[in-house]
């Protein structure tokens, strides 16, 4: 059994550097999946049909065209959605799981209309949905109050950080123990500037059940403009407690950081926390600046002996806008 007082760091060493250039071949080593993938993918979509089971190409695949990368990202992410690396029995019957999904709002309006969009467009529903409005001075307010109603909306000073944002939105929307007793409460956690794909909450989820001991789970982060770059997949510290992404500015997903792993933490656009874990960890500390939260929550996280992982298969748009100072306002 590890040692869980100190958090592993289950990257791969230079895992980001696997994205850099224009890949003219699929990865061997898939070690896991059931069967070999390039098979898979030799009787699969027609562009790579020419692909014999050693990874090389044998003829001209048309590989650098729109359709055959998104065949292939289609086809790696349903093998990988079937989850062939999990190594525990799955949840045990009972009830479904109860989604709050909390979306923090500070000068957005320039994203909430996609945000919104894509909060109602999830194939597997939140059960309940709550925006909490720090303050904002552009028209954030009126866009989520017209999309949910004034009863789902939480009004919160400028002043207000990011987690204590969150639990004002979770006491708005509290039920009675009773109830909570009944449920297996889960916190989803959006920004106002993060666009989760249709199924991403859907595939979060699947995630978790087949995977009982996971607390905290992240979806894998794309730019906003240019959904092809990656911008968060997991994230640890180095000897020297800087920040390590695994990730080299400005790479192109091509499928290299698709299998889902444990990671020290995760990025809090569309992460999925575990209600349990929430009210066990006092959420986020208010004490750490801004963009600093997360990897704390995550280190907490592994310290009490709770699981942290990134679900690539879920992904999540998101414009950063406060890190790339797009964002009007200081939060």
């Amino acid at each position: 059994m590890s040692d869980r007082s100190t958090p592993p760091d289950p990257g791969p060493a230079g895992a980001g550097r696997a994205g850099r250039g224009r890949v003219r071949r699929l990865p061997r080593d898939r070690s896991g999946l059931a069967g070999n993938p390039l098979e898979q993918l030799a009787a699969g979509p027609a562009p790579f049909r020419d692909l014999d089971p050693s990874g090389e190409l044998s003829g001209d695949v048309p590989i650098d065209t729109a359709a055959a990368e998104a065949d292939r990202r289609a086809l790696f992410a349903s093998l990988l959605a079937e989850d062939p690396f999990a190594d525990e029995e799955p949840e045990p019957e009972g009830p479904e799981p109860y989604v709050t999904a909390v979306l923090v709002c500070h000068n957005g309006a320039a994203w909430l209309p996609t945000t919104l969009a894509a909060l109602k467009s999830q194939q597997r529903a939140p059960d309940q949905i709550v925006a909490v409005d720090t303050g904002s001075s552009d028209d954030s307010l009126r866009i989520t109050t017209r999309a949910l109603g004034t009863t789902r909306v939480v009004r919160a000073a400028a002043s207000t950080a990011y987690g204590a944002a969150v639990e004002a939105g979770l006491a708005a929307m509290e039920v009675s123990a009773t109830d909570r007793a009944e449920r297996r409460e889960w916190v989803w956690l959006l920004h106002d500037d993060s666009a989760p794909a249709a199924d991403a909450l859907e595939r979060l989820l699947s995630h978790a059940v087949r995977n009982p001991s996971l607390s905290v789970l992240g979806a894998k982060a794309v730019d906003w403009d240019h959904p092809d770059r990656l911008v968060d997949i997991g994230q640890s510290t180095d000897a020297a407690g800087r920040r390590e992404t695994y990730l080299e500015p400005g790479e192109i997903d091509q499928g290299q950081h698709d299998q889902p792993r444990d990671v020290l933490a995760v990025g809090t656009a569309g992460a999925l926390v575990r209600r349990e874990t929430w009210d066990a960890l006092d959420g986020f500390d208010p004490a750490l600046p801004l963009l600093r939260e997360d990897v704390d929550f995550g280190w907490r996280a592994a310290r009490s002996g709770r699981r942290v992982a990134i679900v690539p298969a879920a992904e999540v748009r998101h414009a950063r806008a406060t890190l790339t100072g797009r964002r009007d306002g200081a939060l």
